[in-house]
């Protein structure tokens, strides 16, 4: 069934927006994407319309019909608020795979009187979206969250890029745990490997609570909240954050460019005899009707840019036509958590999950899994 809405999709050429493009087409949305090149995307329900992000008349142009528009373009910390404002000043409303920066003042100001969700992705995103849907479905009352995220996938500039500008802008809190709504400082051996269910090797974890991550501690009552990034190569973990003091010092030689470089070809040398993949394993105990209860599911995905992709169309798809208040919103705040899950569970070519009730979790913590 063709739906009357346009969803436009900057950026729709690279891996991210092409899988956003696919799924809105899918689902009936007539989609316009933008970008300076041909898209190399062929479908009826699709338009490529040449478009410069840098130029505020070519995104005006661009946003101009749409319903909602999309941004999949990066780094996400150099376009900052341009795709967003431009959206909203066309009357549409905006989604950003990553974008967690225009929570801050200085950038809301100029999209204060539209819609627009940030964080709409795999990480940020679909890591607050799994743990939301099972405090809804399985619990009352929340002690306490735990959440892994890591593995490797071939890189791309922009990603890489968006993780080293992010980290200098301060985003998110570095050693860091939710305690009844503050952040405290973590004190974690990070230096060994550590074996987590839903890995499939031991792994190097790093305390790090994202805003978004905190935003649904808060809203969801939780008393205690953990968050780790996971990366399976120690060389890679202190590439990322060797790069990040370099930049944030202005040492000479150091561009963006060479830091990514280094970064993307320690990740190429850590795929090598590795499938690409990557690993989101959510924990939740707390209670339900006044009983005790643990739930731990993982999710293991074949390509972290395409289920970012799919989830920033998921939640495109259920904000299109609806009426909403203006504001900032993160996907778990405006979205059923629990039936964008369901939708992902759908494929099963690219989405793995596997889930752990009590009395299984205790026959794995017994060694019996």
């Amino acid at each position: 069934m063709m739906r009357n809405e346009i969803i436009g999709v900057i950026g729709c050429g690279g891996k991210v927006g092409h899988a956003a493009c696919e799924y809105l087409i899918e689902k009936g949305y007539r989609v316009k994407g933008g970008q300076r090149n041909p898209a190399g995307f062929s479908h009826s329900c699709f338009q490529w319309v040449k478009t410069d992000i840098y130029d505020e008349a070519s995104l005006q142009a661009f946003c101009r019909r749409c319903s909602l528009v999309i941004n999949c373009a990066g780094p996400s910390c150099l376009i900052r608020e341009k795709v967003a404002a431009a959206s909203v000043k066309a009357g549409a409303k905006y989604v950003d795979t990553f974008g967690t920066f225009l929570i801050d003042n200085a950038y809301a100001q100029s999209i204060r009187n539209g819609v627009c969700v940030v964080s709409a992705g795999n990480v940020p995103g679909l890591s607050e979206i799994l743990p939301c849907s099972l405090i809804s479905e399985y619990f009352d009352e929340v002690d306490e969250i735990e959440v892994y995220a890591g593995g490797l996938d071939y890189p791309t500039f922009s990603s890489t890029a968006d993780v080293l500008l992010s980290s200098l802008e301060g985003y998110g809190y570095a050693g860091s745990f939710y305690n009844c709504g503050e952040i405290c400082s973590e004190l974690a051996d990070t230096s060994k490997r550590i074996k987590i269910w839903g890995f499939d090797e031991e792994v190097f974890a790093k305390p790090f609570i994202g805003s978004e991550f905190a935003a649904l501690c808060k809203r969801k009552g939780v008393k205690k909240g953990y968050c780790y990034n996971t990366v399976v190569s120690k060389q890679l973990g202190e590439a990322m954050v060797n790069s990040c003091i370099e930049l944030a010092a202005g040492r000479a030689g150091r561009s963006l460019e060479k830091c990514v470089e280094e970064i993307n070809t320690q990740m190429e040398l850590s795929l090598f005899g590795r499938k690409p993949g990557y690993t989101l394993v959510a924990a939740v105990t707390g209670s339900k009707s006044g009983k005790a209860r643990t739930k731990r599911v993982s999710v293991k995905v074949k390509s972290s840019c395409e289920i970012t992709g799919i989830v920033a169309g998921m939640v495109a798809a259920e904000l299109a036509g609806k009426d909403i208040p203006c504001g900032i919103y993160y996907p778990f705040e405006i979205t059923d958590a629990g039936k964008i899950m369901a939708k992902l569970l759908e494929y099963k070519n690219i989405f793995e999950y596997t889930s752990l009730d009590d009395a299984d979790i205790a026959d794995f913590e017994e060694g019996t899994l």
